[in-house]
């Protein structure tokens, strides 16, 4: 589906210039899922999808405990080309496969890719950021969907 722009926002920004449906978000992370293809089209190159999924940062950043939004890295979760890559499942609390990458918008928006159980989650609420004490909407979703797997490959 496509959504027609009338004029550019009076601010773009980084964190607030892109929308899209909840459908197309699917339809990207399906895409990334398989490699750059998406409906028998290569849009990616695998070196590039590959690129994006894979930790390009050093042990000693993954020590510091620093990070970029909810991404904080360590030696369970480091950082590609676009994405938080899960390294270690456990150790990042993350119900998820080992080599799974996700994002968040600031906006209410998630989504994760998990290659090792050929999943792809996407999570869209009306609310930004979070109250203390509040349900992280993503947190529960993971673990919903963990729940629900039959045969979870970790």
């Amino acid at each position: 589906m496509c959504v027609a722009v009338a004029k550019m926002p009076g601010l773009p920004s980084g964190g607030g210039g892109l929308y899209s449906t909840a459908a197309d978000y699917f339809r990207f992370a399906q895409m990334v899922l398989n490699g750059g293809e998406l409906d028998g089209k290569r849009l990616l190159k695998r070196s590039t999808v590959d690129m994006m999924r894979t930790n390009v940062l050093s042990e000693q950043v993954l020590n510091t405990n620093q990070g970029i939004g909810q991404a904080h890295f360590s030696p369970a979760q480091g950082f590609g080309y676009d994405f938080a890559i899960v390294l270690d499942p456990d150790a990042a609390k993350r119900q998820v496969g080992k080599g799974s990458f996700w994002w968040w918008g600031i906006g209410g928006t998630w989504f994760w890719i998990d290659p090792t159980n050929d999943l792809v989650a996407v999570g869209i609420i009306q609310r930004r950021g979070g109250v203390p004490g509040s349900t992280n909407h993503e947190d529960v979703s993971r673990r919903v969907v963990a729940e629900a797997l039959t045969h979870p490959e970790r």
